[in-house]
């Protein structure tokens, strides 16, 4: 029997697309974007089109494995719950010596209920879940008072879109699809990026920027701008800080700014010149810019630009980050105050082997690969393995399973109910249960409910359905669960225009300009190239099967001048090194790239011989807790 079941995608993406499944004599065969949603439009990208691999691969790991020394048995749940009740109980007595490491690769209501537990439990934990946003997220609110900005729909309203820093053809393709449209429309393209023209079929105008240098072509332009057309009135009387804000452009001459950043005096003209003639203007950011060691600074001399010129709180205009996919939930029922002790996740490894009083005795990893997607992955791999009791809830013996003692097979997508918000848009999702789970295999709520239950005193969690219910009870949704369930979307109620007439979340309402700017930190003439890990558009972060390592070939991208320079040419082998360590690579040359950097794509399993977080300081970004992935100065040399 062939049936079309409407359900809803949890990875790990802004786009969270509305989907609609072909189910064939119980199996998945098909998976599209469903075309009612005004969002989704009827597309999805090819990781979501290709899930079914995922679901039904040879690798999937389907009954509970506990490690006996080198080798591993799979046991039964009973075995398996009782064993982690038993763990749980002696360390107990010191909560915060078991650690909670909880990532954002499973999206969706019912993931949430293991911050319950956890809480309840008063464990350790990192300080944000998840390594992505949170610079970006600080910057904007210092800024603007609140992580808000306009409906994703309103960029077909641009007369003007400036892509800062994200790659269109790689990562939220309905970005793409939305900036395609409006230049269908008439509306112009600027885009500025490290790979230079990576977004040229895009744009009528790309500039290549040295990497990290985003703060500084933002206060050049800021600068051209005054002096070119002045401010406004309404600019001056809705901003605070804005007289050092201008004593902080009159501390540079262009021409600093323009050796800075790396980018022709012509193309800052022309930045300044984009802003006011292509009005309004909307400004889309990448999340790699705020993966540098001045991530902040960079955002926020971003957001100032825009604000400057006129182009935020109006139709067609904002700056796009993104928004927290839980802001249109009601999600007080979270008790996250629980926890006893965060650590960072740039030294999460480094943490778990220094702390004390208590040390960590156990630990509990889900939804989440953090040895291959945390710096100094060889690091937190050898403190998991200090750890006395590791327990990763996994579908795939990643490099994070490989360092437990027990792994507990999970649902993926399409194998439970549940009901996801979106950090890239206003709409939240009902995601149907398509297919069962295979035999043996549990939901996180399944797992933890049983768990609190084996507990003395037991740690009580409520029901999914208790769980999607009261997260639908917001003042800013109109829907029960039983309704959505039938209509598969609903838009909440948020305005389509942010800070609409510069009225900001602010307690004196006002915008906040930034004070000053960082200068680079000098270069190790040792390592004098920035190593940047990017997204990959066939695979979501870490989220690779082991088969699909063979065909996988380690490549590291370069400009054509720095090969040269370096005495190579595109297909030798050679060896990305850095303070931490080596990765052997095939050297291709790719125009248009920063000759300063030195590009790989993210996530391929350590165990596999990649891992390019091995080679990954920690280091903080200027933001706390922020990490500062794209800092990690190399040198390329001959294998």
């Amino acid at each position: 029997m062939k049936e079309t079941i409407l359900s809803a995608c949890t990875l790990d993406c802004p786009d969270a697309c509305s989907l609609l499944i072909t189910r064939e004599d119980g199996q998945i065969t098909r998976i599209r974007g469903n075309p009612n949603h005004p969002y989704t439009d009827g597309y999805c990208c090819a990781k979501t089109q290709r899930f079914c691999s995922r679901l039904n691969s040879p690798s999937r790991v389907k009954k509970p494995i506990l490690r006996e020394g080198k080798k591993w048995r799979e046991i039964n749940w009973v075995e398996a719950i009782s064993l982690c009740a038993e763990k749980i109980q002696k360390y107990r007595q010191e909560p915060g010596s078991i650690l909670h490491l909880r990532g954002g690769a499973a999206k969706g209501v019912s993931k949430l209920a293991e911050v319950v537990f956890f809480a309840k439990l008063g464990a350790s934990r990192i300080a944000h879940d998840g390594v992505c946003d949170s610079t970006g997220i600080e910057a904007c609110i210092e800024d603007f008072g609140a992580l808000q900005m306009n409906d994703p729909l309103d960029l077909l309203n641009a007369n003007g879109i400036v892509i800062w820093g994200k790659s269109l053809g790689v990562s939220s393709v309905h970005t793409g699809g939305l900036v395609g449209k409006a230049r269908n429309r008439g509306a112009a393209v600027f885009s500025i990026s490290p790979r230079g023209n990576e977004n040229g079929k895009f744009s009528d105008n790309t500039v290549c920027i040295k990497p990290g240098s985003d703060r500084f072509l933002a206060i050049a332009a800021a600068k051209e701008t005054v002096q070119r057309y002045g401010l406004s009135p309404q600019i001056q009387e809705n901003s605070q800080n804005l007289d050092r804000f201008l004593a902080l452009l009159e501390g540079y001459s262009l021409s600093e700014l323009s050796q800075f950043c790396d980018v022709p005096l012509r193309d800052i003209e022309a930045l300044a010149e984009f802003y006011h003639q292509h009005s309004p203007c909307a400004t889309v950011l990448g999340m790699g810019l705020q993966r540098y060691p001045h991530g902040a600074e960079s955002v926020r001399a971003i957001n100032a630009l825009a604000f400057m010129t006129g182009n935020i709180g109006c139709r067609g205009g904002g700056v796009y980050y993104s928004v927290l996919s839980g802001q249109n939930l009601n999600l007080q029922w979270l008790e996250e105050e629980g926890y006893s002790r965060t650590f960072p996740v740039a030294h999460i490894g480094r943490s778990i082997i220094d702390t004390s009083d208590p040390p960590i005795h156990m630990a509990w990893i889900s939804m989440w690969n953090p040895v291959n997607q945390t710096p100094e992955s060889l690091v937190l791999s050898e403190a998991l393995a200090k750890t006395p009791f590791v327990v990763v809830v996994d579908a795939f013996m990643t490099d994070t399973a490989e360092t437990a003692d027990l792994v507990l097979p999970c649902t993926m997508m399409f194998e439970e109910e549940d009901v996801v918000g979106s950090w890239g848009h206003h709409f939240v999702n009902y995601v149907r249960s398509v297919v069962p789970p295979p035999p043996g295999v549990r939901s996180d709520l399944e797992i933890l409910t049983d768990l609190g239950h084996r507990l003395n005193p037991p740690i009580e969690l409520e029901t999914r359905e208790a769980y999607l219910e009261r997260s639908l009870k917001s003042p800013l949704l109109d829907t029960l669960l039983e309704e959505l369930r039938m209509k598969g979307t609903v838009r909440a109620r948020r305005p389509i225009i942010a800070f609409e007439g510069h009225h900001f979340a602010h307690r004196d309402g006002k915008f906040q300009f930034l004070n000053g700017i960082s200068p680079d930190e000098p270069m190790d003439a040792n390592y004098p190239m920035t190593l940047l890990t990017l997204v990959r558009k066939e695979f979501l972060h870490s989220q690779i099967l082991p088969e699909e390592h063979e065909s996988l070939i380690p490549e590291a991208f370069l400009a054509p001048s720095a090969l040269e320079n370096l005495g190579f040419k595109a297909g030798d082998q050679g060896a990305i090194i850095s303070p931490l360590g080596a990765i052997t690579v095939q050297l291709k040359a790719e125009k248009g790239l920063h000759p300063s950097v030195v590009v790989v794509g993210r996530g391929p399993w350590l165990k596999f011989g990649w891992g390019s977080n091995r080679l990954i300081e920690g280091k903080f970004t200027d933001r706390p807790d922020g990490v500062a992935f794209y800092g990690q100065s190399v040198r390329v040399e001959r294998r």
